[in-house]
């Protein structure tokens, strides 16, 4: 006889197919992150300034911009729909906490790099993730108004 994961629960009485569904990826998206930071470059991570990295702010046909906007846009749009759909208990707002959360990561993530060798940790970098936590909550939001909220 085949279980029903409905049935299946955890101590807070979410269905494991929704803690699945909703937690599992933004933990493989937060371990790719990770694994994306422990790669070593062969450049000199001297060479990188916050004057150069503020200087790429205003250049979006910089690929690490995009990098970072889509690696946390991402982020950010997955941890919101695992707070509002995959908790039961949460009670903040969930894009508030998804941006809080998000940029608590990012932050991590810089400091992790420190530690690389051949990275940096670089506040460039940081800024650029929020904008892409910014920008993934934005899509969140409106694929939740729009998608979502109407099945």
């Amino acid at each position: 006889m085949v279980k029903n994961d409905d049935h299946v629960r955890d101590p807070d009485g979410i269905p494991n197919r929704v803690l699945w569904r909703y937690w599992l990826p933004v933990i493989a998206w937060t371990l790719l992150i990770f694994i994306a930071s422990s790669l070593q470059f062969h450049y000199d991570p001297d060479s990188r300034s916050f004057e150069e990295d503020y200087g790429k702010f205003t250049d979006f046909k910089d690929s690490n911009f995009w990098f970072h906007l889509g690696e946390f846009g991402i982020f950010t749009l997955l941890l919101f729909f695992a707070l509002k759909y995959g908790t039961k208990n949460w009670s903040f707002d969930p894009a508030l906490s998804a941006v809080g959360i998000g940029f608590i990561h990012s932050v991590f993530d810089e400091i992790h790099q420190y530690f690389v060798p051949t990275r940096s940790c670089s506040i460039g970098d940081v800024i650029f993730d929020f904008f892409g936590i910014i920008l993934g909550v934005i899509l969140a939001i409106l694929i939740d108004l729009l998608w979502v909220g109407k099945r």
